[in-house]
């Protein structure tokens, strides 16, 4: 299948309402310069009548890579499978002021069943009207990081709740993330969140001795992560809400330091049972390979900014990519 290249506009429709969506697809491109995904157009290939795990995950690359989606609301659109699942997928992914439902005639347009359209009730837009709701979602400078703006909230909630577990789970990415680069991106299979598989890029036999390296530092800071969650879970409150500033200062690769590193009181819990704990935890912690390299810990006050600045040197993404 071909690449998917970054469109203005992913067009939700039914196909038995192709010839209106051709000239709307047509009107878009040509009179107000805008690019339009639709599916047969872009990909014939594909067969949209057969929901299958494939199908789902190219629409949702597609749409992780459009600004905004117009729904167009014709005569057979009540009957389509999938354009239900294509709103509430991009309406909680990039959010709903970005969404827009097309009509041919606004002033008789009657939702009927479809009363979830209602919720968009503000962009529901006609030929005179499409104009207005393409400026506002593809010109607004902030659109491009509202569509992550949650997702920095939850990180940001994250960190400021377990900035260890946090702090771990990078690492783990930071190699997960480079194991999945040894992958040939032509024939990679990946579905959703799960690990991507496929043959390395070539020469595989120089990249294989790196991917299973990569692998199993992942997987160690995965096992670690489990570890630090079965110690947490038996700290006290107290020290749960400890906000010190030793924390910045942890050796991650020996599990006694998380609980220094929490500023852990002795009288809590006694010197012998933080012992015990750190005991247990070195005991179950996995043996092999170990870490290789630890990013500097984000010094405590500014967990967000220095979190920022991390995900922008590691993390740099093409500027019409929306994910």
């Amino acid at each position: 299948m071909k690449a998917i290249p970054y469109h203005d506009v992913f067009l939700s429709h039914r196909f038995a309402d192709r010839d209106a969506v051709q000239q709307l697809h047509d009107h878009i491109e040509r009179d107000l310069g805008r690019s339009v995904y639709v599916d047969w157009i872009e990909h014939p290939e594909l067969d949209r009548s057969k929901v299958s795990p494939e199908t789902a995950e190219h629409f949702r690359e597609v749409m992780r890579a459009c600004s905004c989606l117009i729904f167009y609301a014709g005569p057979n659109a009540a009957e389509s499978k999938w354009m239900p699942w294509e709103l509430g997928f991009y309406d909680g992914r990039q959010g709903a002021r970005r969404i827009a439902v097309y009509v041919d005639d606004l002033a008789a347009f009657d939702p009927g069943q479809q009363e979830y359209l209602n919720l968009y009730k503000r962009w529901w837009i006609d030929r005179h009207s499409l104009p207005g709701f393409l400026d506002q979602a593809l010109d607004d400078t902030a659109a491009m990081n509202s569509a992550t703006y949650d997702q920095w909230q939850r990180h940001a909630r994250k960190i400021a709740r377990d900035p260890v577990d946090y702090a771990i789970s990078l690492v783990q990415w930071c190699y997960g993330a480079s194991a999945n680069a040894l992958i040939d991106p032509e024939r990679m299979q990946a579905r959703g969140d799960e690990q991507p598989e496929g043959p390395l890029r070539a020469p595989a036999a120089l990249y294989a001795p790196w991917y299973e390296m990569l692998r199993q530092q992942q997987a160690w800071y995965a096992n670690m992560r489990q570890q630090w969650r079965s110690v947490r879970r038996m700290l006290p409150a107290p020290a749960l809400a400890a906000d010190d500033a030793a924390r910045h200062s942890a050796n991650f690769a020996d599990p006694r330091a998380w609980l220094g590193m929490l500023a852990v009181p002795a009288w809590p819990i006694g010197n012998n049972g933080a012992e015990a704990m750190a005991t247990a935890a070195t005991e179950a912690a996995p043996a092999a390979p170990g870490p290789l390299a630890l990013p500097p810990f984000p010094v405590p006050g500014d967990w967000l900014g220095q979190f920022e600045k991390m995900a922008a040197q590691m993390m740099p993404r093409p500027e019409a990519r929306i994910t």
